[in-house]
């Protein structure tokens, strides 16, 4: 086969067809419009304070049951105060009610400050103590600020 000078096939000529510019529905669209940019941009926005909101609620009910196990904990370790001496639990030394500090300077009255103190160090509360020797028990009332607002109470009733 012989090629010409044009670089087309010896024997055969192409009219020339000039160009023109392609219409709009042949028209090739690359990348994306701002429209969706920032439609895509305010999508991951609401994504993202989601997120947010998420995390911070998982962060407070994280500390709400925190609150809660401290709670417990410092509840059980006054009920096995009381249980080791239970006359003085009988006679009143270890009663205390909540804003209250206790009354002299026995070893009762000195375990029950340093319960409060615990109290108000680990979870910002405040507890009471009432025993009854009449029936042989006691209750333990714990007030705390709740992270969801207003205060949470837990009241351990025990026999001794």
């Amino acid at each position: 086969m012989l090629l010409s000078r044009t670089g087309c096939r010896a024997g055969r000529r192409r009219a020339f067809t000039p160009r023109t510019a392609p219409s709009a529905g042949a028209r090739r669209q690359r990348g994306f419009s701002l429209v969706e940019v920032l439609v895509a941009a305010l999508i991951l926005a609401f994504g993202l304070v989601g997120l947010a909101h998420l995390q911070v609620t998982a962060l407070r009910g994280n500390l709400g049951a925190h609150h809660r196990s401290q709670v417990a904990l410092l509840a059980h370790d006054m009920l096995d105060r009381l249980r080791a001496d239970p006359a003085a639990a009988w006679s009143g030394d270890y009663d205390v009610a909540l804003d209250a500090q206790p009354l002299g300077d026995s070893r009762a009255a000195a375990e029950v400050a340093a319960w409060k103190r615990l109290l108000d160090e680990r979870v910002r509360g405040d507890g009471a103590v009432a025993c009854t020797a009449a029936d042989g028990r006691c209750l333990l009332t714990i007030v705390w600020p709740n992270t969801a607002g207003g205060d949470a109470l837990l009241a351990f009733p025990t026999r001794l």
